[in-house]
């Protein structure tokens, strides 16, 4: 199940680097690499940071012909992007989940400290989206909304469910699954715009 999602999110992740690629009105070649910088790109910062090789991606080249199949489907599609935009940022939330939770679970395999199984969790989850952003020349989108906190969120929930629920008390556990209160706070509304390619 978490590998199909995961095909779904580098998919979803590469159809944003392809887009944000066609409003810097890039070619072929440029969208292809945002491509799969975007939806790649988390998991190899990841794996160099903790030293993990082979690097995932090169053992799987399918992968990589997926994400810049899905980046150029993208741009051949862009037209139509509005009337899929729901199911779109649906499939794109679901994707940084699944990286997120990949990204702890790669660290947990390699028996980090906790700590540093959330922090590859954040980097798997937004490294990618920080590369496409930086290479069209844009702040980060991540630095603006809450997506940085959700990260957090599920990386938490993956490292301190198996560590640190088991045999404790059920009102204890809902503390320890919950790191910080929920607060309402204001974050700007992010939308999808149509490239002019």
């Amino acid at each position: 199940m978490l590998t199909l999602i995961y095909l779904l999110a580098i998919s979803a992740e590469a159809m944003t680097g392809a887009l944000a690629a066609g409003r810097r009105n890039m070619d072929i070649f440029g969208v292809s690499v945002i491509a799969f910088l975007t939806a790649l790109g988390g998991g190899t910062v990841r794996d160099i940071l903790l030293g993990r090789y082979p690097i995932a991606w090169t053992q799987h080249p399918e992968y990589v012909a997926l994400v810049i199949a899905s980046g150029i489907a993208a741009v051949l599609i862009s037209r139509h992007m509005k009337r899929l935009n729901r199911l779109f940022m649906f499939l794109d939330a679901l994707g940084l989940i699944a990286f997120t939770i990949i990204g702890c679970d790669v660290a947990l395999e390699m028996n980090y400290h906790p700590l540093i199984v959330l922090l590859s969790g954040m980097i798997t989850g937004i490294a990618g989206g920080i590369l496409r952003d930086m290479l069209c020349n844009r702040v980060p989108i991540v630095f603006f909304a809450r997506t940085l906190r959700q990260r957090l969120d599920a990386g938490w929930l993956t490292v301190y469910r198996p560590i640190h629920t088991q045999d404790r008390p059920r009102p204890q556990r809902r503390r320890l699954l919950r790191p910080w209160p929920t607060t309402a706070t204001h974050r700007p509304q992010t939308r999808l715009a149509t490239p002019s390619i």
